[in-house]
Formats: C-alpha cells, sequence, structure tokens
C-alpha cells in the first residue's frame, strides 16, 4: 500500500466525519456523546492510519473503529445513566418544515425503539451504507445475522410508520372535516343575511 501524509489522511477523514457522527447518534441518541464517540474514533483511525490496507475500504474501516468505540463507551456507562434526546427545530416554513419535523422525528423515534443490535445492523446499512458483508466484519456477527436483523429491524420499522401514516391521514380527515362544516356553516349564515 502507498503511505499517505498524515495531513492528506486527515483530509480524508474529514470527509466521513458528519457520516460517523450521524451513526453514532443513530446508536446512543446524545449529541455530545455522539461527538465524543466520533473524535475518539477520528483520532484513533488517525493514529492506525498504517493498519487500513485497503484505501477503498475506509467506510467499513471507520464504522468499525466507530462500533468498537461504542462497545468501550458501554462498558463504561452506569446502568441508571439517562440519555437525552435532540429535539429538532423547523427554521422555516413553518407548516411544510413541521410535517417534515415530525415524520423525521417519528422515524428516529421508531428506530430508537429497535434494539441496539438492530438498531446497529438498519444504520450501518441504510444510513452508512455498508453491504451486509461489511456490517458483519464491523460488528463481528455471521451475514446471516446481518441479514436476520435487518428484516426483523426493517418490519417493526414498517409497522410502526404505517401506524403513523394512518393515525395522521385520520387526524387531517378530522380537521378537513371539521373546516368544511364551519365552512359551511358560515355560508348558511350568510345566506339567511341575506333572506
Amino acid at each position: 500500500m502507498l503511505q499517505i501524509t498524515a495531513s492528506l489522511f486527515k483530509h480524508k477523514l474529514m470527509k466521513y466525519q458528519s457520516n460517523l457522527f450521524c451513526l453514532a447518534y443513530s446508536w446512543c441518541n446524545n449529541r455530545d456523546t455522539a461527538q465524543d464517540l466520533t473524535q475518539e474514533s477520528l483520532e484513533k483511525a488517525l493514529a492506525k492510519r498504517h493498519q487500513l490496507t485497503n484505501p477503498d475500504a475506509i467506510k467499513s474501516w471507520l464504522a468499525k473503529i466507530l462500533s468498537n468505540c461504542w462497545k468501550d463507551h458501554l462498558r463504561r456507562q452506569k446502568p441508571n445513566d439517562d440519555i437525552e434526546t435532540l429535539s429538532l427545530a423547523s427554521d422555516y416554513n413553518l407548516e411544510t418544515e413541521h410535517e417534515r419535523d415530525q415524520i423525521v422525528i417519528k422515524v428516529r423515534d421508531s428506530i430508537d425503539q429497535l434494539p441496539l443490535s438492530q438498531r446497529q445492523v438498519i444504520t450501518l446499512v441504510d444510513i452508512f451504507e455498508l453491504s451486509y458483508a461489511e456490517v458483519a466484519k464491523t460488528l463481528d456477527i455471521p451475514i446471516g445475522t446481518v441479514m436476520s436483523r435487518l428484516s426483523r429491524a426493517r418490519q417493526q420499522l414498517r409497522h410502526q410508520l404505517v401506524d403513523y401514516r394512518n393515525e395522521n391521514t385520520a387526524q387531517a380527515t378530522g380537521r378537513k372535516a371539521a373546516e368544511s362544516t364551519q365552512s359551511n356553516n358560515t355560508n348558511d349564515d350568510l345566506i339567511l343575511e341575506e333572506h
């Protein structure tokens, strides 16, 4: 393998910093912890850059480092520690942005409710875009386990999100019916006033 300079390698690592943060956050649900895990992972990757034998596999290599940092973090944690959740805020276009934020929050909440083993697999495959083989290597599990955990996670998410969609459709239908009734009452009042 060609040796690259520390500064060039650092530049390559920075390309994946936000991806690592998103992955870490999806596992721990805490912004500060995710930042710490990301920083720790990047520092370890920089210190061990000579261990990366295939530069094309940098993404899965970084995910493996993050996974190890996360495991170390869990070992250090006390069982009673609470994890704060991130609240999303909307900056513009209140109604549309609010609806989008509600969907994002529901998806994140649904992912958060998955068992950690399923949450790790689904985030590595669907968010970090690793192959099943890369996920298996990253988490030190058989590829069949990756596929079964992913299947169960997607099935559970699908169920939760369909329920959410049905609830929102019912609420929207109720709002439209109420608005229609109010509008009809206003029109009836106007007709009565004319006569």
